[in-house]
């Protein structure tokens, strides 16, 4: 019989592979950093639509305060509320209209509820509502101010833009 040299050939070598343990814990870091940036990327859409909501609505109130401004100073649109009663006229700084209630604080002019306010108009798609109010004679003599409130519609919206107009007697 023949002699032979049994070895065991078997050898663990170190290979520099990975363990099933770094493995799992490289994934739960990575889907952690995969989490933050869909989290921030709901964010930038969500504050890109504000952003958007907040264009449309400024562009559209300026075009309504456009119209304002190119209509004559005792136009009914703003010499008159939308019942038919004058508007408010500036008498002095520490003066209360007792015909509207108003006080001197801001005359009228953050009257924003459609109720309330001196006239309020709708985009056709029922998107924006913009309220607007006048007060004659303020700051001074021949000058009307009309502020213009749009708010958007939209569940979740609730900052406005305000436009405040100057609209003199002579031009």
């Amino acid at each position: 019989m023949k002699n032979v040299n049994m070895q065991n050939n078997y050898h663990f070598t170190d290979h520099g592979g990975f363990t099933l343990i770094e493995v799992l814990v490289a994934m739960v870091i990575l889907s952690i950093g995969i989490f933050a940036l869909y989290s921030m990327q709901i964010s930038s859409v969500r504050t890109n639509y504000f952003a958007g909501s907040l264009s449309q609505a400024a562009n559209y109130s300026s075009s309504q305060l456009e119209t304002l401004l190119q209509l004559i100073y005792n136009d009914e649109l703003i010499s008159k509320r939308k019942d038919g009663k004058p508007i408010r006229k500036y008498k002095n700084a520490s003066a209360t209209d007792p015909n509207y209630g108003v006080s001197a604080d801001n005359f009228g002019l953050d009257n924003v509820a459609e109720n309330t306010a001196d006239h309020w108009r709708k985009t056709e798609d029922r998107r924006f509502t913009m309220t607007y109010n006048v007060v004659e004679d303020f700051p001074i003599k021949g000058i009307k101010k009309i502020r213009a409130h749009t708010q958007d519609n939209a569940p979740g919206s609730r900052r406005p833009v305000v436009f405040d107009l100057l609209k003199n007697d002579n031009i």
